[in-house]
């Protein structure tokens, strides 16, 4: 297993490890189900509020894994204050079964004076069972002063107005997991592009039919004192239907002895005494394989030369093509 396997089979592991990080959590959260609480509101404004200010109030809920803060809250606007915007969510963090999330709503102060009496109702995406009752959410008063004293008449224009942001605050394990999600993609992106490229080996020569079978035959009489009679007529008839199959185009592998030797019968390339000494081999052998009958080494080693004899007379001239 070289170096790159090694990397690519690493890289496997560790995203199977997170998706089933992830599907754990999400599947334990799913069966324990608990209900989504309210864990806290928190106001970012500046220091002294003024007319035309922003002032961003996030409610930070707790939530199932397997569940999301619901867009588009029922918002009742505090007095003096118009709603600029609903359906912001942020990540806050996270534990085992639940995840955090700021639902940020922004308003702008109409007038001076204390601003109170708002709410809203944050929903969420469907749980296991019932839908759920959304969370009651206290906008807490905020109290918007004059942008001038009253001893100054001097008008000043007011510095422009940013979007209200903030910072998710997650745990440290959660930034191990993210650090480690960036290191794989990373890793899997340089795997990818330095990648070399696969160069096809060259196509393997193959030998001419008669120069296969010679081989072949060679083989089969190295191993004659070893073998018995049946599997060395086995492999025996195995060479030569593989090499009039690749020589004159016969069905030999799938053909039976008798339709084989009709294909052999109707071959024009073949003299009538190389069709009779093919015959005559084949139905020795059969009767070795099939009948159960015996041959001597004497027998087997007449065959091999009867055999040889055959590929030698059927090798064609080099002005001759091979099927013919």
């Amino acid at each position: 297993m070289n170096f790159r396997t090694k990397i690519g089979m690493g890289l496997a592991a560790g995203v199977a490890g997170v998706l089933l990080l992830v599907g754990g959590l999400l599947v334990w959260s799913w069966v324990k189900n608990p209900a989504p609480r309210l864990a806290g509101v928190d106001v970012r404004a500046p220091k002294e509020i003024h007319i035309g200010d922003r002032v961003a109030v996030a409610a930070v809920v707790e939530c199932p894994w397997y569940r999301l803060p619901a867009s588009g809250w029922q918002v009742k606007v505090p007095e003096g204050m118009q709603l600029l915007g609903n359906g912001a969510r942020k990540l806050q963090g996270g534990g085992w079964l639940t995840w955090k999330w700021a639902c940020v709503m922004e308003f702008q102060p109409m007038a001076t004076g204390r601003c109170e009496g708002g709410s809203a109702e944050v929903g969420f995406t469907r749980g296991r069972g019932a839908g759920g009752v959304p969370l009651g959410v206290r906008i807490p008063p905020v109290e918007v002063k004059p942008a001038l004293a009253p001893e100054d008449r001097t008008l000043r224009m007011a510095e422009a107005v940013g979007r209200s942001w903030l910072p998710p605050a997650l745990a440290w394990w959660q930034y191990c997991v993210l650090g480690a999600v960036a290191l794989l993609i990373l890793a899997a992106v340089l795997l990818l592009f330095l990648k070399p490229s696969r160069r096809l080996p060259p196509p393997l020569r193959r030998d001419p039919p008669w120069e296969t079978a010679r081989s072949a035959l060679r083989l089969l009489e190295d191993s004659l004192p070893l073998l018995a009679p049946e599997p060395f007529f086995v492999r025996f008839t195995d060479i030569l239907r593989r090499y009039c199959e690749e020589r004159f185009l016969l069905r030999a592998a799938e053909s039976t002895t008798q339709e084989f030797l009709e294909d052999v019968r109707r071959n024009e390339t073949l003299r009538p005494e190389q069709r009779q000494a093919l015959a005559g081999v084949l139905a020795l052998a059969d009767e070795i394989k099939f009948a159960k009958g015996d041959a001597t080494e004497e027998q087997m080693e007449a065959v091999l030369v009867s055999a040889r004899a055959f590929v030698e007379e059927t090798v064609p001239s080099p002005e001759q093509p091979e099927n013919q």
